[in-house]
């Protein structure tokens, strides 16, 4: 681990990092980090925005539990009988319900995915526009994974025909699979990893989830001496702040925020965390007043 802190070591990386993305992150050796910012979706989502979003997540949990209702079966028959969803008149047989209840469970845990990661941002107001193709992904990827964990089941671990399993059970899994759907995944991952050979790494593969970002500073102007903040993400590792020239010590607020003060010698121009190995480029500029 460098120390970064001298001018002499941070120069040419500071020099790289020329980008003006979201915490373009540059290794201290000069060397640009993987996963730099397009610039898409770096806005935050007004208040009209964040209404319809919540409106249309409420409206699809409320539907994915209607439609539980609606094609849970009333008797252990095996025969084909109507069921009606949102006014279309289904005919399923119990194993036909079987995949339905499945696919709307993990929906219906996406979407408590969804609603509890909205109401985060939402509340801390750093809710970006990147992230809602998110929110509307995660229950059809939750429905995906339940069906997929479903089948995976069904076909090596529990034997039987439809009227033979629990219903409760495999609604209960789906719905864990949809609300934990990273974890399901990776889940899955471990044991074919161990299977199937490992896929070789793509070019434009995203940085690690360790790699720190930063998202803007608070204030943008202020003399010498002036308490500014970082907001970002993975910052717990930040060791030091350079405003252009001068360099001051971080400190540690939480993960997503780091805190420190304008350092004698400071000049108006861009700003730096020096996290681990990595020099990471704050957003904008900061301006000194005199």
């Amino acid at each position: 681990m460098t120390s970064a802190g001298e001018n002499d070591a941070t120069e040419p990386a500071l020099a790289e990092a020329g980008g003006t993305g979201k915490g373009t992150a540059t290794a201290a050796g000069g060397r640009a980090a993987e996963g730099s910012d397009s610039g898409i979706g770096r806005s935050y989502v007004g208040p009209a925005g964040l209404t319809v979003v919540a409106v249309i997540i409420v409206a699809a949990m409320t539907f994915a539990v209607y439609g539980l209702v609606a094609v849970w079966p009333t008797s252990a028959s095996a025969a084909v009988t109507p069921s009606h969803l949102a006014g279309m008149r289904l005919l399923l047989d119990r194993e036909q319900r079987l995949f339905v209840i499945v696919a709307l469970a993990g929906m219906l845990g996406g979407l408590i995915h969804s609603a509890r990661s909205l109401y985060e941002y939402a509340g801390n107001r750093v809710l970006r526009r990147s992230w809602l193709l998110m929110y509307f992904s995660l229950p059809f990827i939750g429905a995906a994974l339940a069906v997929v964990f479903y089948v995976i089941l069904r076909g090596g671990l529990i034997t039987g025909t439809a009227a033979q399993v629990n219903f409760f059970g495999f609604a209960a899994i789906s719905a864990l699979v949809g609300l934990f759907s990273p974890e399901a995944a990776e889940k899955l991952k471990q044991i074919f990893g161990t299977l199937l050979a490992p896929a070789p790494l793509g070019r434009d593969r995203l940085t690690p989830a360790s790699t720190a970002l930063a998202d803007g500073i608070e204030p943008q102007s202020g003399p010498v001496g002036t308490p500014v903040r970082i907001l970002g993400r993975n910052l717990s590792g930040a060791t030091a702040i350079i405003f252009q020239d001068s360099r001051t010590t971080a400190t540690v607020v939480s993960d997503t925020e780091i805190a420190a003060v304008v350092p004698p010698g400071a000049v108006t121009g861009r700003v730096c965390v020096i996290a681990g190995e990595l020099v990471v480029n704050v957003p904008g500029e900061f301006r000194v007043e005199t």
